[in-house]
């Protein structure tokens, strides 16, 4: 029997989890956009900026290796 397909499928899914994640992360950065728009830049606002887009660079390399392995999923099958 072949597995190609269920592996497919777990690629997928870790993608789409990757997705909510990175959805997640730019929610936050749109939420600290909202705060500076309100209250005025502070200077904490540089951190938080620097670690949401740690994180979202961080999710963008996870997503290009869910896409690598999707990729080399469908060559096998």
């Amino acid at each position: 029997m072949n597995k190609q397909p269920d592996k497919l499928l777990y690629h997928l899914s870790a993608l789409a989890q990757e997705h909510y994640k990175l959805s997640n992360d730019l929610y936050l950065l749109e939420v600290t956009r909202q705060k500076i728009e309100g209250r005025g830049y502070q200077g904490f606002d540089k951190d938080d900026i620097l670690g949401e887009l740690g994180k979202v660079q961080g999710r963008l390399n996870a997503m290009h290796g869910k896409l690598v392995s999707i990729a080399d999923t469908l060559k096998t099958l």
